[in-house]
């Protein structure tokens, strides 16, 4: 991400001022009619990238999600955990979300919901507007949050799914295969943080709660 900035100030009569843009910074002579322009030095003036704020956020899936959502440029999320019972269960999710949708989304079983048949397809769900889509694989509760353009991917720890990861914009948006690999590669980072109730490789699952 660029940054742009001018500092400017009177000596002897001209004006100076050096610019910061894409990372380098310029000394400039400011006057109405020319800018010369000299490359001063350059310099590193990038915010934190999306993976290392995962790492930084460890277990804080709250502070995970929101990073996800920032870079996604997206209003709602969720993140869900499959646990020792075999069921996937949610662990964050965005304010606002209405709590009847919250409720049916707390516990899910692979294969039901978006969340669960990511983490049964170990691979993206992609929609581009779930108020219109009739693939069958949006559930009512999805509807009741007002989004349309969705993505969920599933948290792969080598080839488990351990877990969903779901961002989505509340309006139409089309998510192309760049970001449905960085949102991967941002399951996988989740995926090998150490969360409670995670099931390891191997682990037998319980069967769902009645």
């Amino acid at each position: 991400m660029a940054a742009h900035c001018l500092v400017a100030w009177r000596l002897s009569g001209s004006t100076r001022g050096l610019i910061f843009f894409a990372g380098a910074v310029f000394a400039v002579d400011v006057c109405p009619s020319t800018i010369r322009t000299y490359t001063f030095f350059a310099i590193s003036y990038r915010p934190m990238d999306l993976l290392s704020q995962l790492e930084s956020a460890g277990s804080n899936l709250d502070e995970a999600l929101r990073a996800v959502l920032r870079h996604f440029q997206a209003q709602i999320g969720t993140i869900h955990i499959l646990q020792d019972d075999g069921m996937l269960h949610l662990a964050a999710s965005t304010p606002g979300i209405p709590e009847p949708v919250l409720a049916a989304s707390r516990c899910i079983p692979v294969g039901k919901g978006i969340a669960g048949l990511a983490v049964q397809r170990k691979a993206p769900v992609n929609m581009c507007n779930l108020q219109t889509d009739t693939s069958g694989d949006a559930r009512p509760g999805a509807r009741a949050t007002g989004a349309m353009g969705s993505l969920c991917v599933p948290l792969l720890r080598g080839e488990d799914a351990v877990g969903a990861l779901g961002i989505a914009v509340l309006g139409e948006r089309t998510f192309g295969p760049e970001d449905e690999d960085a949102l991967l590669e941002a399951g996988r980072v989740l995926a090998r943080l150490d969360h409670p109730g995670v099931r390891e490789k191997g682990q037998p699952g319980g069967p769902p709660p009645t």
